[in-house]
């Protein structure tokens, strides 16, 4: 199974600290850490008042189908 990994972070500002995916294979980056980040029904939030952006679809070679898997954090030297 192929789930985003540290390569999402290439070029994002440094402020982005943890990325996750949606149902819809939507990748989204999240100013706050993995643990800030919950599920609900089709996507990952927040439960601190934080910034997210849009980054991109997943690429082909990502499984969505195990995307409540998919939040990760930024490694210092993302």
């Amino acid at each position: 199974m192929n789930l985003i990994n540290q390569r999402i972070f290439i070029g994002t500002p440094p402020e982005v600290k943890s990325a996750s995916m949606d149902a819809k294979g939507r990748i989204w980056l999240f100013e706050c850490l993995k643990k800030h980040l919950s599920l609900n029904h089709q996507s990952w939030t927040s439960d601190i008042e934080t910034a997210f952006y849009y980054a991109d679809t997943a690429a082909v070679w990502l499984d969505i189908c195990d995307w409540q898997n998919s939040a990760i954090d930024r490694e210092s030297t993302a």
